[in-house]
Order: C-alpha cells, then sequence, then structure tokens
C-alpha cells in the first residue's frame, strides 16, 4: 500500500491591544492575544490535524475615588450645586476616615452604617442632583455620572454584603470578616488597585470556606456573587485555552470527518470559567444527482464555580441531509434533532411520564427523615413539606410539587443551620431531594424542505419548515411553528429584481396568550451601472398576537445604497429609515431611526485603506404630537491593514463614537479607540 506522509507546523502569534477614552477619562484599556499551534498528517488515505489556539485576555479599569470627585466639582462654576455637592464629599471623607479609625476587633454593623451613609451621601445628594441640573452642560453631567456612578456601585455592593455576614455569619467569624471589609473600603478609598483586588479575592475564598458551618448556605452564594461581580467590574484577567483535532478518510464511498476539542477558560472572577467538550461526526455518501449525509453532535459544557452550575448543559444534536438535483429542479430536505439537558438547573414541574416515581421517592424521602430520631418539631416541618408535595402530585399539580421540594431543602439547611440535623444527615436528604426535583431539557425536532425551480425567466425557491419544541419539566413553554417562505429573483435590462414573502405561525398548546403570527414583505431592485450599483429595498414586518392585540407590532424599513467604483478606491453612501409602531396600544408611542453612513475603501501596494461615517438620529412621535428628538449617535472609524512583509501582518485602526441620549444623560459617551494588531507566522 503506498503510503504519503506529510507534516505542517505552522504557528501564529497574534495580539491587539486598545485605549479607550470615556467622558472619565483615561477608563479602560485592553490587551488581548493569541498563539497558535498547528499539526497536519497525511497517512494514504487518512488525514489528521491538530490545533492549538491560547488567547490572554487583560481589561484594566481605572479604580475612581473621592478625590476625583473633588476635582471635578472644584472646576463647576459657584453655586448652591457645587456647594451641596462639596458637602456630601466632606459627609463621605468624614465616613471613610471614622472607619479608618475603628479600633480592633471592627464591628461589622459600625462598618456597615459608615457605608449606609457614604451610600446615602453618594446617591441621594450627588448623583441625584447632577441628573436634575438645569444649570450645567450636558457634557459635564455625563461626565460626573460616568465618574460618580461606578464609585457608588462599589461601595452600595461592599454595604449590601456587610448586612449579609451582619445577619447570617456566626459572631465567631465576624470580626475577621469586618476586618477584611474595612481594609477593601480603604483600598477602595485610596484608590489601591491592587491591594483592593487581592482583598476582594482572599474575601472570596473565605466565604467560601465558611459557607454552610459559618455562613448560612444560600447567603455565602449571594456575597460570592457581589463580590465577583467587583472583581468583574475593576477589570478581566484570564486566558483560554482551545485543543481541536480533525480526523478525515473515505471508506467504500463514504466520507468520515470527525472532531473532537476540549476549550478551558480560566479568569481571576470565578463565575467566568468553563470547560467545553465537543464531539463530532459525519458521515456523507455521493450518489451522483443524490447526497446523504449524517451527522451527530455532543456538546458538554461545564462551569467549575458553583454559582455558575445553572448554566451546564449537555447537547446532543442529530442531523440527517438528504438532497436531489435534476436539471432545472433543486431539492433538499433535512431531519433535526436536538436534545438538550440542564444537569443542575431545577426547572418548574415534575415530568409528567415520572410522576409515578417521584410519589415513591418522596415516600422514600420521607421515611428516611423519619428514622433519623430526630425532634419532633424539625421532623413534623419537615414531614409536612413532603406531604404537601405528595398532596399536589396526586390532583396533578406538578408545579406546587417543585415548590414544597424547595421547601423542604430550605428546611433541611434552616435545621443544620440551628444545629437540630448533623451536617451528614443533610447531605443525604439534600442529595434525595434534588434526586427527584426536574431538570431542565429541551427537545427540539425541525423538518425543512426547500425546492429550487425556474420561473418566468426567473428562479423561484421555496422554504417550508415544521419545528416542534418540548420541554418536558416545563410545558407552558411547548411550542409548535410552522414557517414558509417564498423567494423570487429576476435579471432585468442589468438590473435585478427580487420578492420575498415569508409567513410564520407560532403556537403555544399549554400557554395560548403567547400565540402569535408573523408576516414580512421585501421587494429590492439591484441596478449595475458602469460607475457602480445601486440597491433600493423595501421591508414590512406584522406580527399580531390573537389572544393579545396590545403586543402586535407592525415594523418598516427603507434602505437605499449607492455604491461607486473609481479605479482603487471605493466608496458607498446608504440612508435606511426604520419605523416601529405598535398599532394597538395608543399608550406606547412609535419608534423612528434615521442613519446615514459613508464608506470608503482604498488598495494601496501594502494593504488596504478604510475610512467610514456614521450618523443615526432616533425619535418617537407620541399621539396628537410631533417628533421627539431622543438619541444621536456619530461615529467615525478609520483603519488600515496590510502585509509589511510575507510573514508579517499589521491592522491599525482608530475609531470615535459619541452616543447622546436625550432622556438618561447618564448613557452620553465619548470615546476614542485606537487598536494595533499583528499577525506573525513563522
Amino acid at each position: 500500500m503506498p503510503i504519503a506522509l506529510s507534516q505542517t507546523i505552522g504557528l501564529q502569534p497574534e495580539s491587539s491591544l486598545s485605549f479607550i477614552h470615556d467622558p472619565a477619562g483615561l477608563a479602560q484599556q485592553k490587551f488581548h492575544a493569541d498563539l497558535r499551534f498547528s499539526l497536519s498528517l497525511s497517512l494514504a488515505n487518512i488525514s489528521l490535524d491538530v490545533d492549538y489556539v491560547v488567547e490572554g485576555n487583560l481589561m484594566v479599569v481605572s479604580l475612581r475615588g473621592i478625590d476625583d470627585l473633588r476635582q471635578e466639582v472644584d472646576a463647576l462654576p459657584s453655586g448652591a450645586l457645587k456647594t451641596g455637592l462639596h458637602q456630601a464629599l466632606d459627609v463621605i471623607e468624614t465616613a471613610i476616615d471614622t472607619i479608618r479609625g475603628m479600633a480592633v476587633p471592627i464591628s461589622i454593623g459600625a462598618l456597615e452604617d459608615e457605608l449606609e451613609i457614604i451610600e446615602a451621601q453618594l446617591n441621594n445628594h450627588f448623583i441625584e442632583p447632577i441628573e436634575e441640573s438645569i444649570v450645567l452642560p450636558r457634557t459635564k453631567i455625563g461626565r460626573l455620572l460616568a465618574l460618580a456612578g461606578p464609585i457608588e456601585d462599589r461601595y452600595d455592593l461592599l454595604k449590601y454584603i456587610m448586612s449579609r455576614v451582619r445577619l447570617h455569619a456566626r459572631d465567631t467569624v465576624k470580626p475577621r470578616l469586618a476586618h477584611l471589609l474595612r481594609a477593601i473600603v480603604l483600598h477602595l478609598a485610596d484608590g489601591d488597585k491592587s491591594a483592593y483586588i487581592r482583598a476582594l479575592e482572599e474575601l472570596l475564598v473565605r466565604v467560601e470556606g465558611y459557607r454552610g458551618e459559618e455562613i448560612r448556605w444560600e447567603e455565602a452564594d449571594r456575597i460570592r456573587d457581589r463580590c465577583d461581580r467587583l472583581l468583574r467590574r475593576i477589570g478581566e484577567r484570564g486566558a483560554e485555552n482551545l485543543w481541536r483535532l480533525e480526523l478525515a478518510t473515505t471508506i467504500a464511498g463514504f466520507e468520515f470527518d470527525g472532531t473532537l476539542s476540549w476549550k478551558s477558560d480560566e479568569y481571576r472572577a470565578p463565575t467566568k470559567d468553563k470547560r467545553t467538550q465537543d464531539v463530532e461526526l459525519v458521515v456523507g455518501f455521493d450518489g451522483g444527482d443524490w447526497e446523504i449525509s449524517v451527522s451527530y453532535d455532543r456538546n458538554d459544557r461545564t462551569n467549575p464555580d458553583r454559582l455558575e452550575r445553572d448554566d451546564d448543559r449537555i447537547i446532543n444534536s442529530v442531523d440527517l441531509s438528504l438532497s436531489y438535483k435534476t436539471d432545472p429542479w433543486d431539492m433538499a430536505v433535512d431531519l433535526l434533532f436536538d436534545d438538550t439537558f440542564f444537569p443542575n438547573d431545577i426547572d418548574d414541574e415534575i415530568e409528567s411520564a415520572r410522576v409515578a416515581n417521584a410519589k415513591q421517592a418522596i415516600a422514600g424521602l420521607s421515611d428516611e427523615v423519619s428514622g433519623l430520631g430526630l425532634s419532633a418539631a424539625v421532623q413534623g416541618a419537615l414531614v409536612k413539606e413532603l406531604e404537601d408535595a405528595l398532596t399536589a402530585l396526586h390532583i396533578s399539580d406538578r408545579r406546587t410539587a417543585v415548590d414544597r421540594l424547595e421547601d423542604f431543602i430550605d428546611e433541611v439547611y434552616d435545621a443544620e443551620w440551628d444545629r437540630k440535623i448533623t451536617p451528614a444527615a443533610t447531605q443525604i436528604l439534600v442529595d434525595m431531594a434534588l434526586a427527584i426535583l426536574p431538570r431542565r431539557r429541551i427537545k427540539q425536532l425541525k423538518v425543512p424542505l426547500s425546492l429550487d425551480i425556474p420561473l418566468y425567466e426567473g428562479d423561484l425557491q421555496i422554504d417550508l419548515e415544521k419545528e416542534k419544541r418540548l420541554h418536558p419539566a416545563d410545558s407552558r413553554l411547548d411550542r409548535e411553528e410552522i414557517t414558509g417562505e417564498a423567494v423570487y429573483i429576476r435579471e432585468v435590462s442589468g438590473a435585478v429584481l427580487s420578492g420575498r414573502v415569508k409567513q410564520e405561525k407560532r403556537t403555544y398548546p399549554h400557554a395560548e396568550t403567547k400565540n402569535r403570527r408573523r408576516e414580512e414583505q421585501e421587494a429590492e431592485v439591484v441596478a449595475q451601472l458602469g460607475w457602480g450599483e445601486i440597491t433600493l429595498t423595501l421591508f414590512q414586518q406584522e406580527t399580531t398576537y390573537p389572544h393579545a392585540a396590545g403586543r402586535d407590532k407592525l415594523g418598516q424599513k427603507s434602505d437605499s445604497t449607492f455604491a461607486f467604483n473609481l479605479a482603487a478606491l471605493d466608496l458607498a453612501v446608504s440612508m435606511t429609515e426604520r419605523v416601529t409602531g405598535y398599532p394597538n396600544n395608543p399608550g406606547r408611542p412609535d419608534d423612528k431611526r434615521v442613519e446615514l453612513s459613508l464608506d470608503a475603501s482604498w488598495n494601496t501596494g501594502r494593504g488596504t485603506f478604510k475610512a467610514g461615517l456614521n450618523d443615526e438620529r432616533r425619535t418617537t412621535t407620541l399621539p396628537a404630537a410631533d417628533e421627539v428628538l431622543i438619541g444621536e449617535q456619530r461615529r467615525v472609524k478609520l483603519s488600515w491593514n496590510g502585509n509589511i512583509t510575507d510573514d508579517l501582518e499589521i491592522s491599525l485602526s482608530t475609531q470615535w463614537i459619541r452616543i447622546i441620549d436625550w432622556d438618561e444623560p447618564a448613557k452620553d459617551r465619548t470615546a476614542l479607540t485606537i487598536e494595533i494588531g499583528f499577525d506573525l507566522a513563522l
């Protein structure tokens, strides 16, 4: 047997760096780097490819403090507003000094009281007066709010953590946690970002160790969630690793393609960590006029951090595809089946197929409770929840049964916290209850059919699809959907005319008020001229709800584009208008957006230069009123991409964006972004 062996190894590092300037100054920096490794191997009719990619991500956010607010207030014109803002900052600094001078051991209650003062001053006496100001320019309002908002948010989250510690931690650990929380507050006040991050990470570890023993189970999770948010909002640091293995061969006319991949994400904020495995197998056969293929895909995604376990999922997909081509007909039909399972996500109702088993399991759990020798009060409370769950199942109330089982788990944890049940017994009872509770599952079946046939010197394509989604543990989400679409395209005297009609009907067997019908119509003309191209498009979409007319929606869009080709220069000018209305809801105004854009591309010897200008205006129309401007957005982008050498590709880009929201000045934003990237192949 002849053997052909080939190997290819590629190393492609690339990175990009961006700086973003917003109303609060240079507040954010991002860095992203990729390192890629690939290996290709061929042996006879078998080919093997191995790829490895590691991506490093770093985002740094400035840690603004009270001193930054003081400097901004100092620049304001004299008046009552400036005086009031200075007074609020004076009160805040006094509270911080009080925290700094607290004697050890720190009282968590006293610490929380000072945080209450700081957060109230920021919210009620700093942010609100600025929002209500009629004398400050919009740019100054936006700048002050952009500075004060994140500061107030951080103090508010820390105050919440303190309240959870005060209410739900044992006295033995409150001083230790209070000491650490005081350090976090002072690092925040001093702008010491490194120490602030280290202290938050230490708090995460401590709270996890105290969970269930020194801090109530669910409250420990709430504290860790807020710590994670604080870490995310001060920056992001992590790496993503991806391994991918591809195998292809042909046996007896059948083509086999297989893919196996592993991906892991490691970040400082635990909720961003993920593990993903994917397996895919495709078998295809070409019979000349007809082709058939079968594919199977399995995707497993897990989250190491407990707070994100509900997002763990396993997806199994099967796709059977058959196509037949014979001039001038073209037909294709698919059968697609997906089964998505969330192993840790408790759903809303016991599955109908599991009711009998659930009854037996609940009875067994009740016997387990009775055999533990608990006090009469504890045993009675636990058994009562289980009896209520059984009663609900007997009357086919599968949703209430889930609620009672979850109440049972809470009762068990409360009994453990009160030292009325041992941790070992708690684990047994909770595991048994969790085994009875339903997990989220989605079963989806799609049958699409497409036909492509000639008609009146044009081409008509018809697509039909029926989809059925079942949620065994939440029947209210079950739905069926039938979609039909017809597209006709014809060329006439250098122009392409096309029209599209689409109808969609969605029904919910167990929630009829969600039923809907959607109709779409679209017409487009594309004219090719000597100097370029003109495109005109009209689109309308109408959505109706037979049982909830107030949700009916009508959308219209018109789009015109003029493209010019001048030697190495390509230029395109377009105008788009979108209008969204609610014909049966008088209290909801129409929304209108008008966008004007210009894009240019110029090819040079070594690369391509691009420029883009964009202006968007958003208005609303109230009953018996003229159009009211509610938002504007302007964008300018310049970029260059090219090869410095055969192995080195460089990309440079800069973008300026200005966003104005007339209803909410806090959303105003001005940003300048500069990105530098390179791709080096060795």
